[in-house]
């Protein structure tokens, strides 16, 4: 190629020459290129011990003492034994900064390969801001900081993740950083335990990395859809004394936070004309003014309308399958702490609020381990996340 180009040796006759050497000579390099690569693919290749080129000794032959181009051959060679080349300190810096941008590159891949691939939501944006949307579960949203800090939103919760080279001392007043501003670190390690549950590693020859964030992720959603069904809902304080006449088989009240909450699937209708009757025959209620009865009759009806409300968007919206998303009724579940689906097998048990667990409750998947579950096998506690 290098004779194409002027010097003492070469003087192209026209343009169209230069073109001809150029075209030739680079058809003639890939058909050498060609057979270096099947010679590497050779078993002979593998055999050839690779030091064995650092013992090489050159003669002075005919060719390497009076060839114009190789008489230099020995010359470089011996030259470049005694180089020992050794990075300067901004090449060192630069070097680890780009070995953390490209970790960082592919933390940015699973985050998003794990939420379209194995979460089934649809991506609406760029590389680095975009919302992930879901037809049953919590919206995503995932944001780069100009800091290089990845923000993400799963429903109504914030979480942070910062890339790392490499594992951190298991150090408590990190640990209690972490857990403040509800920090995760992804670090490169080949070794697939995880030492702590804020700590993640991620390894491109272990796709592993992808269920290790799909894990992190679908804990957040599931602690949402829980929320969503276990929600608390406010009532007024001057109903207090009365909420005890509003029948208690599928809802049950805190008169001291002044929430309520369903507990139970709501087969059954609330009618506030027998809630009313049984408030009319109430002691306190008779000792109030007339404008105080009216008030508490009107707040009891409003109460109830919010009641059967809420009730419908739980039975419509909330009440459903998890992991297929299919919908639960009332002959499937009794108690919402216990959800099982009839069409997956799919059962999230929430009656210990410390140790919640998502599994797949099939007979026919019993011989297998929890860890081969993959995603489909979680425990969390509800208040650490």
């Amino acid at each position: 190629m290098g004779s194409a180009y002027d010097d003492e040796n070469y003087k192209p006759d026209d343009g169209l020459n230069d073109q001809r050497i150029l075209s030739t000579t680079e058809e003639v390099l890939n058909q050498i290129n060609k057979r270096l690569l099947l010679l590497r693919k050779n078993n002979l290749f593998d055999l050839v011990n690779k030091r064995a080129i650092q013992s090489v000794s050159f003669y002075d032959t005919n060719v390497l003492v009076n060839h114009k181009h190789y008489r230099y051959v020995k010359i470089l060679w011996n030259k470049l034994l005694e180089i020992k080349p050794q990075k300067s300190e901004s090449e060192k810096l630069k070097f680890e900064q780009d070995v953390i941008k490209g970790l960082r590159s592919y933390a940015k891949t699973i985050i998003t390969y794990a939420l379209k691939n194995n979460l089934d939501f649809k991506t609406y944006g760029n590389y680095s801001t975009y919302e992930a949307k879901h037809p049953k579960l919590s919206n995503v949203s995932f944001k780069e900081n100009n800091n290089e800090v990845f923000e993400m939103h799963v429903g109504e919760k914030r979480i942070k993740i910062v890339v790392i080279a490499n594992l951190p001392e298991n150090d408590t007043k990190l640990l209690a950083l972490l857990k403040k501003e509800n920090i995760y670190l992804f670090y490169y390690d080949e070794n697939s335990i995880i030492s702590n549950e804020r700590y993640i590693n991620i390894n491109p020859l272990d796709p592993d990395s992808v269920e290790r964030f799909g894990i992190l992720i679908r804990k957040y959603l599931l602690q949402g859809y829980l929320n969503n069904i276990k929600k608390n809902f406010k009532f007024k304080q001057l109903l207090r004394d009365y909420v005890k006449y509003i029948p208690t088989q599928f809802i049950e009240f805190d008169t001291i936070s002044y929430t309520y909450k369903f507990h139970s699937y709501p087969k059954a209708n609330l009618y506030p004309d027998d809630v009313i009757a049984k408030i009319e025959g109430d002691s306190l209620y008779k000792s109030k003014s007339r404008p105080d009865k009216e008030t508490i009759l009107n707040s009891l009806k409003e109460l109830s309308y919010e009641i059967e409300t809420n009730k419908t968007i739980l039975t419509n919206e909330y009440l459903i399958c998890f992991n297929c998303g299919e919908r639960l009724h009332s002959h499937n579940i009794e108690r919402l702490n216990y959800l099982k689906c009839p069409a997956c097998n799919c059962l999230v048990d929430s009656t210990n609020l410390k140790q919640v667990i998502l599994k797949i409750d099939d007979s026919n998947y019993s011989h297998l381990k929890t860890q081969d579950f993959g995603l489909d096998y979680l425990t969390l506690n509800m208040a650490e996340l």
